[in-house]
């Protein structure tokens, strides 16, 4: 700025010389000369003059406006320039802040599935985004032969569904004897969520197998249905149950299930059967008349994994529209 501010004054001072020295010029010329000869000279002298002096007024009120245009420009210019740097500055701020809550949403999902007689879990979760909405927990109990599976989807993506579920971690773990009954567990979800998560909702299944019986009772908050695998058919297991924020006055239906080694039961958010390929077409129908069929004599883990891997050839990609959550469990 201050060279460009010096680089005008220089040559305003110049035009000034060269005005100053044309004038001396001419008025010597004209003392040296007479008659109308000096008549002649005059009127030269006044022409020349006027031309001379209007084009460096007209010069000087260009680099004026030259430099005044240059300075707002280059103030405009580092205005930008500041700018810039300031939003840049805050995007990396908010990289590192979305890090950060990544992690801490990582630790409170189970690092490994539990291990229990007679039973294998599987598990898989790939969010959308940094942040996600989904939420899976293996609930534990004191006594051993019981074993708590819970599955969420909060509505909605990023910050405001993760912190959501945080808040399902802690009631989790504040439940006391309500983790014993899924429909208690999920009535004292909804009676402490509902009014708190503002338009937000969420979805949940909550089940507890009994490894002694082999049974696994279970209640559905407006969740998609989870699927028995048995001998090979695919079957839905239905209950009655709204999603829970909304009405806290929400019933729950509670359904006991008789299991027998060799059984599967797939618990899922809708982020895997919604999923759509080129032609808009959800991978729902697939998922349940083809790919479940095709693997159901194959391992628990196995299952998930290569479902997952179905749904990502059925869509063309790994970039979906909403989380991916799939929870199995396995009978033997």
């Amino acid at each position: 700025m201050l060279i460009i501010q010096a680089e005008i004054l220089l040559r305003t001072f110049a035009c000034t010389i060269i005005i100053a020295g044309y004038e001396y010029t001419a008025v010597f010329i004209q003392n040296l000369t007479a008659g109308g000869i000096r008549d002649f000279y005059t009127l030269i002298f006044i022409n020349n003059n006027f031309f001379f002096v209007s084009s460096n007024i007209i010069g000087l009120m260009a680099a004026y406006f030259m430099e005044r245009y240059m300075r707002i420009d280059y103030v405009q210019q580092v205005d930008i320039a500041d700018k810039h740097r300031d939003i840049m500055m805050l995007i990396e701020k908010m990289k590192r802040d979305l890090e950060l809550a990544r992690q801490i949403q990582s630790r409170l999902l189970p690092e490994s599935s539990p291990s229990y007689p007679g039973i294998r879990f599987s598990m898989l979760y790939k969010p959308m985004e940094e942040l996600g909405g989904d939420f899976y927990d293996f609930i534990k109990f004191q006594e051993q032969n019981l074993a708590g599976i819970f599955i969420s989807d909060v509505s909605g993506h990023g910050l405001p569904a993760a912190l959501i579920t945080t808040m399902l971690k802690a009631l989790n773990t504040t439940s006391g004897n309500l983790k014993f009954s899924p429909s208690g567990f999920l009535g004292y979800l909804n009676t402490h969520l509902s009014g708190e998560i503002g338009d937000n909702f969420l979805t949940a299944i909550y089940a507890v197998y009994d490894t002694d019986k082999r049974t696994l009772n279970y209640a559905r908050a407006g969740h998609p249905y989870p699927v028995l695998i048995r001998d090979g058919v695919v079957s839905e297991l239905y209950s009655v149950g709204g999603a829970i924020g909304i009405n806290s006055y929400m019933k729950f239906e509670e359904v006991t299930l008789q299991l027998v080694p060799g059984d599967k039961v797939i618990f899922y958010t809708d982020g895997l059967t919604e999923e759509s390929n080129s032609s808009r077409e959800m991978f729902m129908d697939t998922f349940f008349q083809k790919v479940l069929p095709a693997l159901s004599f194959m391992k628990i883990d196995d299952v998930v994994s290569i479902s997952y891997r179905r749904l990502i050839e059925y869509s063309g990609g790994e970039r979906f529209d909403d989380d991916v959550c799939i929870l199995g469990l396995e009978v033997f």
